[in-house]
C-alpha cells in the first residue's frame, strides 16, 4: 500500500467522522445522575441453610430499580414428620416500595399465591 492511498484513507475516515461529532444548535445533554446502589440489592439467605439442612429455605437476589424491586430465587421446605421428602423450586417475584418504606412481593405469574411480605 503506497503512502498516498493510506493518506487518503486516513482523510476518508476523518471526514466521515467529523460529521458525526457535529452538534449544529443542539443543546449539550444534562450531566448524568449517579444512580445510587440500594442496600437492598444482592443475595440474601432469608431463612434457612441448607448445608446444615436447616428447612424451610429462602433464599433470593434482589435487584432495586427507583421505587420497583425485581427478586429471583430459590424455596425448599420439608415435611417435619419425614424430613426426607419435600419440595421446593426457583421464583420470580416483583413489588414496589410504599411510601412508608414497606412492601409486598408476588410472583408474576398469575394464579400463584406465593407472596412475601
Amino acid at each position: 500500500m503506497s503512502c498516498s492511498t493510506v493518506v487518503l484513507l486516513l482523510l476518508m475516515i476523518s471526514a466521515g467522522s467529523a460529521g458525526a461529532q457535529s452538534t449544529g444548535g443542539v443543546a449539550p445533554a444534562s450531566p448524568e445522575v449517579p444512580i445510587t446502589p440500594s442496600p437492598l440489592n444482592g443475595n440474601w439467605n432469608i431463612t434457612g441453610n441448607r448445608q446444615l439442612k436447616q428447612f424451610p429455605l429462602l433464599s433470593m437476589h434482589i435487584q432495586l430499580n427507583g421505587t420497583q424491586i425485581i427478586a429471583h430465587g430459590d424455596h425448599f421446605a420439608t415435611c417435619p414428620d419425614d424430613p426426607r421428602r419435600g419440595g421446593g423450586g426457583s421464583m420470580s417475584v416483583s413489588g414496589e416500595i410504599a411510601s412508608d418504606g414497606s412492601f409486598t412481593l408476588t410472583t408474576r405469574r398469575p394464579g400463584n399465591t406465593f407472596q412475601i411480605t
